[in-house]
């Protein structure tokens, strides 16, 4: 992560509620987060999603998620993160106060149909953030994050290549990932105000 990234990612989010940065994190972090995340899938550590506030519906949302561990590619990258925080509540006065995160991994098929990533109920997430694992992956295999405006008309649709970050404001932009072709990998975060 460069300012000049950095600093790209904070103009456009200022401007327009979201920002795509590709390259933003060094191969290596990205190349070493997914072989944590495939090491954990294969112990059977992930669990299939769940959407609001605990329910599982497969007909909205069927990927599995893994909220991040305290191996070191994860803690590096966690480092990377709480850079980008400090970043965001100097530039933006955001007042954010911690992030989480989890690794998503979707199967061939899987997706997670257009949403807001705020709980109506407890409004302490600001800032989405969705990094990317997939080495390689071209645009006909699919699994595109789609961002949103208010009136549904699309902003940008992301092709999910590794070290790829996708930021905008969680109560803002409805989002959804289309179905992939192939396995997929990610992690979602949320940069949180103080709850």
């Amino acid at each position: 992560m460069t300012d000049s990234k950095i600093e790209s990612l904070l103009a456009a989010l200022a401007k327009q509620s979201w920002s795509v940065q590709p390259d933003f994190f060094k191969p290596e972090l990205i190349h070493n987060l997914k072989e944590i995340a495939v090491q954990y899938k294969a112990q059977g550590f992930f669990q299939t999603a769940k959407i609001g506030h605990g329910s599982l519906n497969p007909s909205i949302r069927n990927d599995q998620t893994y909220w991040l561990q305290d191996s070191a590619p994860e803690q590096a990258f966690l480092g990377e993160m709480e850079k980008l925080r400090l970043s965001l509540n100097e530039a933006l006065l955001l007042g954010l106060f911690e992030y989480e995160a989890h690794f998503a991994c979707y199967a061939k098929g899987s997706f997670y149909q257009k949403h807001l990533d705020q709980f109506q109920s407890k409004l302490v997430r600001k800032v989405s953030t969705v990094i990317y694992l997939n080495e390689s992956w071209q645009k006909e295999d699919g699994g595109e994050l789609v961002l949103y405006d208010k009136n549904n008309q699309i902003l940008a649709e992301v092709i999910p290549q590794a070290g790829t970050l996708a930021c905008f404001l969680s109560d803002a932009i409805p989002h959804e990932v289309k179905p992939a072709q192939k396995e997929r990998w990610s992690i979602a975060g949320w940069f949180r105000l103080r709850g």
